[in-house]
């Protein structure tokens, strides 16, 4: 089957038909170096999926309805197999297919269909009640979705990274009961210790006595109620000053920053998610995704750095999630609808979840008209939710 797409500016248009149909060739129509620097990125891309694919580019004048007439009509007539894509095509474009069609509309094997790339979607174009077989489509990733659109991830955490994930939800039910403790008790832990011994052993951590930080007696409290919830083990105050161990890896992960828990507590949630038909509502899910703009850095930092708290794949759609356990700067809105337009472009979600905003009431709506302008969901009071009502909240991004 060869698959002719009309070259588009938004990049999941272009991917979406031969990572549905895994085609053996793909001929994109259009015009400009941009259209073969891509043709060429998409045939790596597909190789590193496991899928053979020829790519071609046919290229037209700009602006001439017979320059892609001819285009059109030589496809036709030396493939076998061919299947339009309408998803990317222009007015003039769809003119001149509709003209080609017309004209060839017997032939077999002829085509024309349209990819809804938000659902998934085949549309039958032709109205021939034939679509082709997609039980061939590849797998496409988060990290994919960034690298098709120009960026590269250097680091991110999934699910198969930690193992304790069951402390992650006894952290969480800790964290959300006592929210304000929490928050300022991890800062003023990891500041004490940081100024003092390092971890040891991987597990045990060491504060001398007399560092002193802002908050040490809330950092004091909350090891109280972690020892008490059997977070942290093996508590021992000397003349040297107070040592204990983290229970597992993932309980050291929460504490290492206020915001983790929740960061790790939405990907486990996101990663358990079912649609009503059993499957898995989220292709790929990862947290603590660092994102490279250019794709290039190596070792030193060359260029522009973000960090993505959680990247979901929803089919082709990437949703953006920023994570903010307390206080919200209106900053954050910015940082994430420009990170999810650049990686994920106008088929992007953009997603807030949040603990509780800390706002009035005017600086709130604000805030909440704001984030709507940009198209970004705000999910707020995510610490009163049980898990079925956090889970359901995250499953509509």
């Amino acid at each position: 089957m060869t698959l002719v797409e009309f070259f588009s500016g938004a990049p999941l248009e272009n991917a979406a038909g031969f990572l549905s149909l895994r085609p053996d060739k793909v001929i994109y129509v259009g015009s400009g170096r941009r259209m073969r620097e891509s043709a060429a990125f998409y045939a790596a891309l597909a190789k590193r999926l496991g899928a053979d694919i020829a790519f071609e580019t046919r290229p037209v004048v700009n602006g001439s309805l017979a320059g892609i007439c001819a285009s059109l009509t030589e496809i036709v007539e030396t493939e076998e197999d061919c299947v339009f894509d309408l998803t990317g095509g222009s007015e003039l474009s769809l003119v001149a297919m509709g003209a080609v069609f017309d004209r060839y509309k017997g032939k077999k094997g002829l085509q024309m269909v349209r990819f809804d790339v938000s659902t998934g979607r085949i549309a039958d174009c032709d109205n021939d009640g034939c679509l082709p077989a997609a039980d061939r489509a590849l797998p496409f990733s988060g990290r994919d979705c960034v690298a098709l659109h120009g960026g590269k991830v250097t680091q991110c955490t999934r699910l198969s990274d930690l193992k304790e994930w069951e402390d992650v939800s006894l952290c969480w039910e800790l964290c959300r009961s006592v929210p304000h403790l929490w928050n300022s008790g991890i800062n003023a832990l990891t500041s004490l210790i940081s100024a003092s011994s390092q971890v040891e052993g991987g597990l045990r951590a060491c504060i001398e006595k007399g560092a002193d930080v802002p908050g040490a007696s809330d950092a004091q409290e909350l090891l109280h109620r972690l020892s008490a919830c059997g977070l942290v083990t093996d508590t021992e105050e000397t003349a040297k000053g107070l040592s204990f161990t983290y229970k597992s890896a993932a309980v050291k992960r929460c504490l290492m920053k206020a915001g983790n828990v929740l960061e790790l507590k939405a990907l486990l949630v996101a990663s358990s998610a079912r649609g009503r038909d059993g499957k898995r509502l989220y292709g790929d899910c990862a947290s603590g995704v660092v994102i490279d703009w250019d794709g290039r850095t190596e070792g030193a930092f060359t260029g522009t750095v973000n960090e993505i708290d959680l990247l979901l794949m929803r089919g082709f759609v990437p949703v953006f999630v920023s994570c903010k356990n307390g206080a919200v700067d209106d900053t954050e809105l910015y940082k994430l609808y420009s990170v999810a337009n650049a990686f994920g472009g106008r088929y992007a979600r953009k997603v807030l979840l949040a603990t509780r905003l800390q706002k009035t009431a005017a600086a709130k709506s604000y805030f909440l008209q704001r984030a709507a302008d940009m198209g970004i969901r705000v999910i707020d009071g995510i610490d009163e939710m049980d898990g079925k009502t956090f889970a359901l909240a995250l499953s509509k991004a």
